[in-house]
């Protein structure tokens, strides 16, 4: 975690929030009881994949997962046996082939949320511009996540993405469709998209992070090109090699709070495979980062020590998919190709009681984690037509269940799944915020806004 003291100062972001979630079941019995309507993925609450998935209301890019679905009672409010993870990405940055950075300002964001017959979504994105750099003033970086909830069985390799809301046309939402997200193979280029398929299960809960650049044609004196101020500038100017390009990593932190699982039985698989408890962790002091220990991350599984019929499993794929972008003028759409499938980097501190105390927690009521994943994107540049853009989607399941029994006998037999991103390939009917109209592309099943950083 080299950005993480970096980080420090948006850490306020972590601290919990008023607002009541909004708990949307995966279960037909829940139907019409919610302010969000679910419609049927399981026909029996006591089904152990039954997984209930939450936004708040105040602030989306707080999402959480819990169960059992029959621990919520008639009007959505959790009983006493109900447990909850909360999870949100609080930062992110990009980070040069130096370890250094800069700073970039929000511009504008976007909000939408969705049911739909296969699945349920709620999402946050931001377009960022350099801070401070006024020669190259019209590059933009789109960071955006969108969680999603699986109401029946999906197989997919490619996904739609909402991008930005309608300047004219409030609740009307822009896509980019048909987006390759099946792994192409760790380290690997891609051949066009792979046919094979991953397969999201009812009760899955799937979200993914995402940026894409782009040029803003509406910078105060637009000007294209090596010598004009939008990605290519930044290209000539800071590039490294013979023909230049920018070299470095999408950092991207992202906390998991497991408190509301009123147990300290959180496991984690580090890379290697051997498994490390939460109770054995050192603990992170925010003054002393240097002396913190990071742990590789590749599973986390949160257990309730009650059994209340709900344990959380975070299965991390090892790889990502990157592409490019380029705009159709006859459709008024993106287009996208994918290009490689890189191997992402994930690393766990645990805070200690000082540092949650910082944020105004409970030490002894809070139990968390934090993540830094940490995304190769050299190459990226852009224009007004076209750009790069990259996606990443871990999955979260209710270990009582019989999907997630599958998913870690996969992972023990080597065999888990390594793709880019998961999700629904059709869009529905969206509300949300007033956002800028872009066309830059989004790519999902995500969890929270996060504004990034460029050196």
């Amino acid at each position: 975690m080299a950005m993480l003291k970096q980080v420090m100062v948006l850490m306020f972001l972590v601290v919990p929030i008023g607002g009541k979630p909004v708990w949307t079941p995966s279960d037909i019995n829940y139907d019409r009881r919610l302010s969000v309507a679910m419609t049927a993925s399981h026909t029996n609450i006591s089904d152990n994949d039954c997984v209930v998935g939450a936004f708040n209301l105040l602030e989306p890019s707080h999402i959480y997962v819990g169960g059992p679905c029959s621990e919520l009672d008639a009007n959505g409010d959790p009983k006493d046996n109900f447990r909850w993870i909360e999870m949100f990405t609080f930062y992110a940055n990009l980070e040069d082939s130096y370890g250094t950075t800069t700073e970039m300002d929000a511009e504008g964001f976007v909000v939408h949320s969705v049911d739909r017959a296969t699945h349920a979504e709620v999402g946050v994105g931001g377009y960022n511009k350099f801070k401070g750099a006024p020669d190259i003033s019209a590059a933009r970086l789109f960071a955006s996540t969108t969680s999603y909830l699986a109401k029946s069985t999906l197989e997919f390799n490619t996904v739609d993405f909402v991008t930005a809301e309608s300047d004219t046309a409030p609740g009307v939402f822009e896509t980019v469709d048909n987006v390759c997200v099946q792994s192409c193979g760790a380290d690997s280029n891609c051949n066009g998209c792979p046919t094979t398929k991953t397969t999201a299960n009812a009760g899955d809960f799937k979200y993914s992070i995402f940026a894409a650049s782009y040029d803003e044609a509406q910078a105060p004196g637009y000007a294209a090109g090596a010598t004009g101020t939008g990605w290519m500038k930044a290209v000539e100017k800071y590039g490294e090699g013979n023909p230049k390009q920018l070299k470095g990593f999408l950092n991207v932190y992202q906390a998991i709070d497991f408190s509301n699982m009123k147990s300290t039985n959180l496991t984690f698989t580090k890379a290697d495979g051997t498994s490390v408890k939460y109770k054995d962790m050192s603990g992170c002091s925010a003054t002393n980062l240097n002396a913190c220990t990071y742990y590789t991350v590749k599973s986390v599984l949160v257990a309730d020590e009650r059994d209340s019929g709900f344990s959380g499993l975070y299965s991390f794929p090892t790889t990502y998919n990157r592409g490019s972008w380029t705009w159709n003028t006859q459709t008024n759409k993106a287009e996208t190709t994918p290009s490689d499938t890189k191997t992402v980097a994930i690393t766990m501190v645990k805070p200690d009681d000082a540092w949650v105390t910082s944020m105004g927690m409970v030490a002894a009521n809070t139990k968390m984690v934090f993540l830094e994943y940490k995304f190769n994107i050299t190459g990226i540049d852009a224009t007004l037509t076209e750009g790069k853009w990259m996606a990443y989607d871990p999955t979260v399941q209710n270990a009582k269940g019989a999907n997630a029994a599958k998913t870690l006998a996969a992972q023990n037999s080597g065999s888990g799944s390594g793709g880019g991103g998961a999700g629904s390939n059709k869009t529905g009917t969206t509300n949300g915020c007033t956002s800028r109209n872009f066309f830059v592309i989004q790519l999902a099943l995500s969890m929270v806004i996060c504004f990034l950083v460029l050196s």
